[in-house]
């Protein structure tokens, strides 16, 4: 899984492509809290159907870097560098 979002040095990716809101979100909160960025990036698989609204409003509203990258199968992988 660790070229799904296009960096080798990756070593997981978190799968969200099982849920909707609110869980969705739930499990975000859950995964950014709980991340070692000393490891690097938090990388969270989803599927273009789900709707990131709520999290990119969250990431903005408390200056978040992160970044979307689309990938081929119908699915994004949303990238956050540290909170």
């Amino acid at each position: 899984m660790s070229d799904l979002c296009g960096d080798k040095t990756t070593k997981f990716v978190h799968d969200l492509r099982e849920f909707t809101c609110p869980a969705l979100f739930v499990q975000f909160k859950w995964r950014l809290k709980r991340h070692d960025y000393t490891l690097g990036k938090l990388k969270l698989l989803m599927s273009q159907d789900q709707s990131l609204l709520d999290i990119k409003k969250y990431l903005d509203g408390n200056s978040v870097s992160y970044q979307i990258i689309e990938i081929e199968s119908g699915e994004v992988c949303l990238e956050i560098m540290d909170v």
